[in-house]
């Protein structure tokens, strides 16, 4: 696919893994003291909220980009918590800067043009909560 002025490789079926769970469905045997979440991503690009609560990053482990690891001594996680976890498999940066998009009507792969500037604006938002979050 090609947008903006560069071309560069938008796959979105492949460089988000969102993942909603329960607290229920961690594994709490294989890492003995962790919840521990499945979900891919690329180290430092993933976001664990706990019950609409974002989590500081120091607050789980993710370094391996396979799990994340939420340690017991940390934060309980009851059976019924809702957990969300979006892991990125690229940084934002390398999938969409918001810069070089210039969309002026139409369909992009069959998708209004409406439709797609709203999930770029919640992308942004949540890239700003992140980053309010974090610090950076």
């Amino acid at each position: 696919m090609f947008i903006g002025n560069t071309q560069r490789p938008v796959l979105p079926t492949s460089t988000i893994d969102h993942q909603k769970l329960l607290g229920s469905d961690a594994d709490t045997v294989t890492n003995a003291g962790f919840n521990t979440f499945y979900v891919s991503y690329s180290p430092g690009n993933v976001s664990v909220i706990v019950n609409g609560t974002y989590l500081m990053a120091d607050a789980y482990v993710a370094e391996n980009g396979t799990n994340v690891q939420i340690a017991t001594s940390t934060l309980t996680i009851a059976p019924t918590d809702q957990i969300e976890i979006i892991g990125y498999n690229l940084p934002i940066s390398n999938i969409l800067e918001r810069t070089d998009v210039h969309i002026v009507g139409g369909k992009i792969a069959g998708i209004d043009v409406a439709d797609f500037a709203n999930v770029l604006d919640r992308l942004q938002a949540l890239e700003d909560q992140v980053a309010t979050l974090t610090g950076s």
